[in-house]
């Protein structure tokens, strides 16, 4: 990488998380009457940082100056295809805004892969750990903040924070005989935190576990584990759980560590425990089941009406 691709690829890595940006609500963005955040075309500071990247890889290549370009292997070509076998779907789509934005953050995300496979070496993965390391800490304080509190803590600036317990509907979990808020970081939804959380803390656990880590940073990076396992907890997505406990379980089975299934064990336990509300995977009558039996019905009559074109992207929640 460049030394401008560093710093954009390094604030990147710890301003992911934020949630602020432009929002353009559109008439197409209301369903029944409904706001649908899907289909709010928004273009966020992350956005802005991947372009950055993608301005500066171009000038490298010096497509600008219509220099000759480096070869391209068929490989290479692949996410390229994939792209192109997407355009159809936004063309067949009710919502062709909404389908023009999900496929430009396809176009945007496979680019960020390119990028980074062609760019990211070792190096660059262990100066990144603690810009990383760092937005999990800081992720995890925020939302330990908002379940002592139940609420949001700045309101969506300067952080992209969402507004919980202001604007219903918002994320409930049944914790000790009573509803609580789930947490949300600054994230729209809890499993999403809980799913940044379920890739970062495993790495942030790898790290830990690897050789030549001074006092300070073994310290500092367990407390941010410590923090993010309690805001995993306190996210109430069992889904992100399951992913963590088993991304854990990959990792310690590998080191072959003594301690491999006591840790194990006792992670899945806490999740368990945590997540008051997982005898509900067993009834057939819970509320959360009978939804996603529902909305796993419509899907499978839009496939059988459309198994070609499909109903177009991100027009799901517009044809349900």
């Amino acid at each position: 990488m460049t030394k401008f691709q560093r710093i954009v690829f390094f604030s990147l890595v710890l301003l992911f998380p934020l949630n602020v940006g432009k929002h353009f609500v559109l008439p197409e963005s209301f369903v029944s009457g409904f706001l649908i955040d899907y289909l709010v075309p928004t273009v966020f500071l992350s956005d802005l940082l991947i372009f950055l990247l993608l301005i500066s890889y171009l000038l490298e290549l010096r497509i600008i100056f219509k220099r000759p370009l480096p070869l391209i292997r068929i490989r290479n070509l692949l996410p390229l295809f994939f792209i192109l076998l997407l355009i159809p779907s936004v063309f067949v789509a009710v919502n062709k805004a909404a389908a023009f934005y999900k496929w430009l953050k396809y176009a945007e995300f496979l680019f960020l892969a390119f990028f980074l496979s062609k760019k990211v070496d070792l190096g660059i993965i262990r100066r990144s750990q603690a810009f990383l390391f760092s937005a999990v800490f800081l992720e995890s304080v925020l939302a330990i903040a908002q379940w002592l509190k139940q609420g949001y803590i700045f309101g969506y600036l300067p952080l992209g924070e969402s507004l919980i317990a202001a604007r219903p509907p918002f994320a409930l979990a049944d914790f000790a005989g009573s509803l609580k808020l789930r947490v949300y970081g600054t994230f729209p939804h809890p499993n999403v935190l809980g799913g940044y959380l379920a890739i970062t803390l495993p790495l942030i656990f790898l790290s830990l576990s690897s050789e030549g880590l001074t006092i300070r940073r073994r310290v500092l990076y367990s407390l941010t584990f410590v923090l993010g396992l309690a805001a995993l907890f306190l996210t109430f997505s069992r889904a992100a759980g399951a992913a963590f406990v088993f991304a854990l379980a990959i990792i310690l089975l590998k080191k072959r560590l003594a301690a491999a299934f006591t840790i194990l064990f006792i992670a899945f336990a806490l999740w368990l425990t945590f997540s008051a509300s997982v005898s509900n995977l067993l009834d057939k009558d819970a509320p959360s089941l009978i939804r996603r039996v529902e909305l796993t019905s419509a899907a499978l009559s839009m496939f059988s009406e459309k198994p070609l074109t499909g109903v177009g992207l991100n027009n799901f929640t517009v044809r349900l």
